[in-house]
């Protein structure tokens, strides 16, 4: 199993969008990817189209096994829920983190799957997990005024962190307006200061069709397949295929058995 992390480098730079987004593209490109939500707030299931008053899942039940935990949208995307429940302190944090040990151990051999986690921004045992399990980390920014120090503060620690994991560290921009002149010249700055081996040359444009899928509850591809952020989420999973070419030959030849 390959195993893929999105996070935010700052609060609302739109990770968890792009998860359900991400993960919808590869599946529709024939990959079997599945979302798995690790944050508290259990938001990712409302971009699937399941109702936040569903409050049951990887926190809430009890399983033994990985399958009873995944759910699936009408049209067959897959995703796992976290479920409502509060995990504010490290003692809770932890006991999921045994509890996601034993439930990801007997699947990792199964190489026909991709697992896109939506990684907490914020440190603890979750977010060591995802760094110790991810070969890829996809942290995502979007071109506004907190983004500069966003950025320092994850060259001076996550990035750190992620690569002592042995997890590639990469950056996507999110939210690119490039007819907005703050936007832009924010973007070009924030481009600047990294190394262009680090940046995923995807950038996911600001669409309103995002927030308006959000609010029907559904993936954007589902509610408007020509919208921007749809064709930036091929564009993603595309990316991904050429960076991890082993996944595409695994859908090859799943395809011709």
């Amino acid at each position: 199993m390959r195993i893929i992390g999105i996070q935010n480098l700052v609060g609302g730079a739109g990770a968890t969008s792009i998860v359900a987004g991400y993960t919808v593209a590869l599946n529709e490109m024939g990959v079997r990817a599945i979302a798995l939500d690790l944050q508290e707030d259990n938001q990712l299931q409302l971009l699937f189209g399941r109702a936040l008053s569903d409050t049951n899942g990887l926190a809430t039940d009890e399983s033994a096994s990985l399958q009873d935990y995944l759910y699936e949208t009408q049209a067959g995307y897959p995703f796992i829920p976290m479920g409502l429940q509060s995990l504010s302190s490290p003692e809770q944090q932890s006991q999921l983190v045994d509890k996601l040990e034993q439930l990801i151990t007997p699947v990792l051999t199964q190489t026909d799957r991709v697992l896109i986690l939506d990684v907490p921004a914020s440190k603890g045992p979750l977010q060591d997990w995802a760094y110790r399990h991810a070969e890829l980390m996809i942290n995502v920014v979007q071109p506004e005024p907190r983004a500069p120090g966003a950025l320092l503060r994850f060259a001076a620690d996550a990035r750190a962190r992620q690569q002592t994991a042995n997890c590639e560290s990469m950056v996507l921009f999110n939210g690119v307006a490039p007819q907005l002149e703050l936007n832009k010249d924010t973007l070009d700055y924030l481009r600047s200061q990294l190394h262009p081996s680090t940046v995923i040359p995807v950038m996911v444009h600001r669409d309103q069709h995002i927030p308006e899928a959000c609010a029907r509850a559904m993936p954007v591809f589902e509610y408007a397949r020509q919208a921007q952020s749809s064709r930036d989420f091929d564009a993603l999973a595309l990316w991904t295929l050429s960076f991890m070419p082993e996944i595409e030959q695994v859908n090859l030849q799943a395809s011709e058995t």
